[in-house]
């Protein structure tokens, strides 16, 4: 260790430039990178909704009993009625993708 010391300041050679000696300071520097969040923005989820929403690409269901109470960000209870996608969602994508 100490004839390394000796041989870079006799020679002038710089260290390798990192900073990590071991993999332990390597985790926990890792760990101290948080993650950058990817949300969709209110007029990403309207335009997403209103999309699913269309009767070409689900249809409503006729039944009486074929309805979903949901409760909006009110607090305010909405009977909205049960559909089912007539495509499978790959196809719904290519179909989002071309609007």
């Amino acid at each position: 260790m100490q004839s390394t010391r000796k041989l870079r300041k006799e020679e002038q050679v710089k260290p390798s430039g990192t900073r990590y000696n071991s993999p332990r300071t390597l985790g926990k520097a890792v760990v101290k990178v948080k993650p950058v969040p990817r949300k969709l923005t209110d007029e990403g989820k309207k335009q997403i909704y209103d999309f699913y929403d269309r009767d070409d690409i689900n249809r409503q269901m006729p039944g009486r009993k074929d309805v979903k109470t949901v409760k909006s960000n009110m607090g305010v209870k909405l009977r909205i009625q049960k559909r089912t996608m007539i495509m499978n969602i790959r196809e719904a994508f290519e179909i989002f993708k071309e609007t």
